[in-house]
């Protein structure tokens, strides 16, 4: 007799425990979410998997190869078997290392470092200057723009952790505010190691700005990828998720569906931009923008001009 494994059941599966072990987690998983290096990827340098808690397990994300799933997915990528190899590898590897009492830290197969979460503690805004002025016209922002969606320059921030805390104090430094005030995000565009700091990963960037008047809805990828766009007039709205690693909540785009004839991705020509476009078209039937002599709309304004932009994206985007 044949016994069929359903190796989509982790529930029978130490969720917890195996993404601790294969991922050589230095902590235990007890709810929380937690960032690492990718494991697909080993030229990543900033932690760009996510091992996030959903519906009562776990899950992960990895946005450096565009892998994501269940604890069966990742042992699958990991050893490049079939789902009912991983699943049995899953229940042996845990029946073999629970009889053991060796610290599961010392028998993980990776040295992937963990990024630890900091919390905002405080900020305080500044006044505009020419500098800041210089750097926003390249993108074609202009200051009534950035009053438009809540664009303050930030003369320093807080953060911390546990007993620990820094304080971040330069040119260069902007918050971006909800309507009500509340800072949701920091934008550091000349910082190499860390471009934004997010205090809300739930807020939906361009939301507070939607007037609900055109028929077109543009899902972008960032704050100044949608003011860039604004400032040159289509007849479109746009929202972008909190960060590029957090895509917008199903019910979200259910809610815009109602109000929106048609909607368009129109991500960053980088590898996780077009892995993300392809996901918005095969789950949600959206098209997408594509382009290919720059990064992203804003870069392309800074670079070709407003004039070359405008030749370049109006027929694409007058034909979704």
């Amino acid at each position: 007799m044949i016994r069929t494994v359903d190796y989509n059941n982790t529930e029978a599966l130490a969720i917890a425990w195996a993404f601790e072990y294969y991922c050589g987690l230095q902590e235990k998983l007890e709810g929380q979410n937690v960032k690492i290096l990718s494991m697909f990827n080993s030229a990543d340098s900033v932690p760009s998997m996510h091992i996030y808690h959903k519906h009562g397990g776990y899950r992960f994300h990895d946005y450096s190869s565009g892998k994501s799933g269940s604890i069966v997915d990742l042992v699958c990528n990991l050893y490049d078997i079939n789902k009912e190899d991983a699943y049995k590898k899953i229940l042996e590897d845990q029946v073999t290392l629970s009889s053991k009492c060796e610290d599961l830290k010392h028998l993980t197969r990776t040295l992937a470092r963990k990024q630890e979460s900091f919390k905002l503690k405080e900020y305080k805004v500044r006044a505009w200057n020419k500098i800041d002025a210089e750097f926003w016209l390249r993108f074609n922002i202009s200051s009534k723009i950035l009053g438009i969606f809540n664009v303050k320059p930030l003369e320093s921030f807080s953060v911390e952790r546990a007993s620990e805390s820094f304080t971040i104090k330069r040119q260069y430094l902007y918050g971006y505010f909800r309507k009500d005030g509340s800072l949701y995000k920091v934008y550091l565009p000349k910082s190499k190691k860390m471009k934004f700091f997010t205090v809300d990963n739930t807020y939906i960037q361009g939301s507070e700005q939607l007037e609900y008047k055109e028929d077109l809805l543009i899902l972008a990828s960032s704050l100044k990828d949608i003011m860039s766009l604004y400032s040159l007039g289509f007849k479109a709205e746009y929202v972008c998720p909190a960060s590029e690693n957090t895509p917008i909540r199903k019910q979200a785009l259910k809610d815009f569906a109602l109000s929106y004839k048609k909607m368009v991705t129109f991500f960053d020509n980088d590898n996780a931009g077009i892995i993300g476009m392809e996901k918005y078209e095969t789950m949600y039937n959206i098209p997408s923008i594509r382009i290919h002599t720059q990064k992203d709309p804003a870069e392309m304004v800074d670079v070709r001009g407003v004039s070359y932009t405008l030749a370049e994206l109006t027929p694409k985007i007058e034909e979704i």
